[in-house]
């Protein structure tokens, strides 16, 4: 048995601790935002702060892999998912046969399970709560690591645990870093004398204006189209949700200044409406206060590995601490997209 320490109290971070618990380890997941989530996925959408997550209240699409690995390995969250409204949904079966070609044996390997962010990240915490071998600690803000002499790699720190802001130090044989793609993991590895981790990192250069509705019988609009459909200068992402929700998405350069003009949501309704195939999208009622914008997106890569040994021993990056991708097509680690792909529309 390990003690484990879990940075970051995201969906991947209260995932990785379940299952880390599971396995009898004993782990503490530390999530610097106080506010512990509501029960009621309606508080949880309107009365829950996550200031640690900037795109909490943007589009999110939880792919058919993370439903994949739910059930198979954490089937009461799936179950606390489905119970809190969770939208089963399949892409595939849901397209005009005109569009996908018709149902195929396997198809149902598309399936997904998925939900507003705050929605379904409420509903995870609820079942993480409630497992012995995990502790959460919220309000609790990692400032660095404790580190120690690794025998076996000169020269190359073991970290043994994290330090937080209040000054208490946390022992583990094994440090998780999932405290998204703003991780600041290398400035913790630069003071404890670790080199660098190696990054490929790339500017994806797009910017997302996004939206939620909620219609009044507890259905979503037909799909007439792909959910993410290109266009000459822009991309619209169409995403069901949750409880009759969905999320309808811009998505443009970042270089254009003239749709910079999306932020404000009268224009921003004039675009969408302009494009038949999502226009019937806008009809039902604004749960979004505003115009919810995504900018600044990186492509980014980080290794632990570098010139034949390792950076540091006894850490490891999960998420999107480990790789983070442009939203929409799908390229983000299993549980998270559509906020980490490449855009179609450039």
């Amino acid at each position: 048995m390990a003690e484990v320490v879990v940075v970051g109290g995201g969906v991947v971070g209260l995932c990785g601790g379940l299952l880390l618990a599971r396995d009898g380890h004993r782990v503490t997941l530390l999530e610097r935002d106080p506010a512990p989530p509501p029960v009621a996925s309606d508080d949880a959408w309107t009365g829950w702060e996550r200031r640690g997550v900037n795109q909490f209240h943007m589009l999110h699409y939880f792919l058919p892999r993370f439903r994949e690995i739910l059930e198979a390995e954490l089937p009461d969250v799936a179950a606390a998912l489905s119970g809190d409204g969770a939208l089963r949904t399949n892409v595939i079966t849901s397209l005009p046969a005109e569009v996908s070609g018709g149902p195929r044996p396997g198809d149902e390997r598309f399936t997904a399970l998925t939900g507003r962010r705050p929605v379904v990240e409420s509903a995870i915490s609820q079942v993480a709560r409630r497992e012995p071998g995990l502790e959460i600690r919220r309000g609790a803000v990692v400032r660095g690591l404790l580190s120690a002499i690794e025998p076996r790699w000169p020269g190359v720190p073991r970290v043994v645990g994290v330090v937080t802001d209040a000054g208490e130090e946390l022992t583990a044989d094994l440090v998780v870093d999932a405290s998204g793609r703003r991780s600041p993991l290398p400035q913790w590895l630069a003071a404890v004398g670790a080199r660098p981790p190696e990054e490929e990192r790339e500017d994806s250069g797009f910017v997302y204006y996004g939206r939620h509705f909620r219609s009044r019988d507890g259905s979503v609009p037909p799909a007439f189209g792909p959910p993410l459909q290109p266009y000459d200068s822009v991309s619209i992402l169409l995403l069901p949700a949750d409880n009759g929700t969905w999320g309808v998405g811009l998505i443009t350069s970042g270089s254009d200044s003239v749709l910079r003009a999306a932020r404000h949501a009268d224009v921003w309704e004039r675009i969408v409406k302009s494009y038949p195939l999502a226009a019937h999208w806008l009809d039902g009622e604004t749960i979004s206060d505003g115009v919810e914008v995504m900018a600044k997106l990186e492509d980014r890569h980080r290794r632990l590995w570098a010139g034949g040994t390792p950076v540091a021993t006894g850490i490891v990056t999960l998420g999107d601490a480990w790789a983070c991708t442009n939203p929409s097509v799908g390229r983000a680690p299993p549980s998270d997209c559509c906020t980490h792909s490449a855009c179609a529309s450039c």
